[in-house]
């Protein structure tokens, strides 16, 4: 077993998961280290890391990594009660931004509540396949959220009642779950995209500030109750000419197979 491991000078770079669950007491980081990967440290409950003050990249405070610009590296058991995904980390920035990197799909999970109400802005990255049910649930205070191309699904209620986001666009999603906006109370713009097939059941019920909506020829399902609560749009919702499935006087959404209404608005 080793208890302490010394980094030699020579070494410039600590490749992702590379101390992944050893059971190392102590750790030193030489001020060569210019990379450390995602997940290096994870699950390494008995470590106390120690990093050469001279690193100009890394600091350690209170046992966690820090990036001298003042990113912050939270370790996935120090901030959820439940696992992400294999892979996929959370990056914590001092200016309240958080940041979902890695690959595959983020499942369902739960964070600290002083966690949630910090977050001001939302990046997911590049290598992200889709959103869990909930993820993002009740983050009062984000404002903005970053979407990747490779974004595919979004759960159920995803986004619910973050009463504070004000605009999203979403790249390449096809699918949008229930109540994914569910009380976005300041949402006033949204960007569907060509890909997208699936609106769930009250998607946007209750975005008040939403004013326009243009729905692409490509969706082919939209739930009922979409837009319920949602005065201000009214009279502007824009569906592709092309769409095959569906059309609107600009209130109602009717499809066009033996001309069934779809009621998107409790009346």
């Amino acid at each position: 077993m080793i208890l302490i491991k010394i980094i030699p000078e020579k070494i410039i770079s600590i490749g992702k998961y590379c101390f992944y669950k050893c059971k190392l007491q102590e750790i030193n980081i030489p001020s060569s280290i210019t990379f450390i990967g995602n997940g290096c440290f994870n699950e390494c409950s008995e470590i106390t890391i120690r990093i050469d003050p001279q690193n100009e990249t890394y600091k350690v405070r209170n046992n966690v990594i820090e990036k001298k610009s003042y990113k912050k590296v939270v370790r996935e058991e120090e901030m959820i009660n439940e696992t992400i995904a294999d892979g996929i980390n959370i990056i914590m920035y001092e200016n309240n931004e958080m940041v979902v990197q890695g690959t595959g799909d983020i499942k369902e999970f739960k964070m600290r509540e002083e966690m949630r109400e910090q977050t001001t802005e939302l990046t997911i990255e590049e290598g992200i396949r889709s959103i869990g049910d909930n993820c993002f649930f009740n983050y009062v205070n984000l404002k903005k959220v970053n979407i990747p191309d490779s974004l595919s699904k979004i759960g159920n209620g995803a986004f619910q009642k973050c009463t504070n986001l004000v605009e999203i666009n979403l790249p390449k999603v096809y699918s949008i779950g229930e109540g994914c906006f569910d009380s976005c109370l300041s949402l006033r713009t949204i960007t569907l995209p060509s890909t997208l097939n699936f609106i769930g059941g009250d998607c946007f019920s209750y975005c008040s500030e939403l004013s326009t909506i243009h729905i692409p020829s490509s969706v082919i399902s939209i739930g009922e109750h979409s837009f319920c609560g949602c005065d201000k749009l009214k009279g502007n919702i824009v569906i592709d000419g092309n769409n095959r499935v569906y059309k609107t006087d600009g209130i109602k959404v009717f499809k066009k197979v033996r001309g069934q209404e779809i009621n998107i608005w409790d009346e």
